[in-house]
């Protein structure tokens, strides 16, 4: 059994996750108009992969313990889901160590990408705005069974989406700046 103040505590991380990447997207977007913007945007090119490893290490150890803890064993989407979000932390160690970090970008967007399909389809399946038919795992979970519920709208898909959907951002970001070198 899974504690009540851990799932709150993920459903408002969560939260503040997306406040935070709606935020990050404004600035994008107004980032010639904003005064100083343009400087943290040139800082996220630069030392995007930081905040990324960040973000995928602690997702992934709270991900793995959380399915401990809970006995639930993960469906295939969940499976398909980790397959795209394990590597990202340790791809981009690798490339931080072997100074090649930019070269990786577009290879984290395309993982992110396809990651936020995989979490968005499971995320409606579990929301039944979408109808998969019934999908087993091994131990019996349904893919659409909505087994972590928080604040009306954050499953564990959702986590899985927004945290893509922040890897997906740093690696636009960092290609946008590599590409067109937007810093003031």
């Amino acid at each position: 059994m899974v504690p009540y103040w851990l799932n709150s505590l993920i459903g408002f991380t969560t939260l503040g996750l997306e406040a935070a990447l709606v935020v990050a997207l404004v600035l994008w977007v107004g980032r010639s108009r904003l005064l100083g913007v343009a400087h943290l945007f040139a800082w996220v090119g630069k030392g995007w992969w930081a905040v990324a490893v960040a973000i995928g290490s602690l997702g992934a150890i709270v991900m793995s313990l959380y399915y401990e803890i809970s006995g639930f064993p993960p469906c295939f989407w969940c499976w398909m889901a980790r397959v795209f979000f394990y590597p990202l932390p340790l791809v981009l160690t690798v490339g931080w160590a072997r100074r090649e970090v930019e070269m990786l970008a577009p290879y984290v967007l395309s993982f992110s990408l396809t990651g936020m399909g995989v979490t968005f389809y499971q995320h409606l399946l579990q929301m039944g705005a979408a109808s998969g038919g019934v999908c087993g795992a091994v131990g019996g979970i349904d893919c659409a069974e909505r087994w972590f519920f928080e604040l009306g709208h954050i499953t564990f898909p959702w986590v899985g989406f927004v945290m893509f959907s922040w890897f997906a951002f740093f690696a636009w970001v960092a290609l946008q700046y590599h590409k067109r070198g937007y810093a003031p």
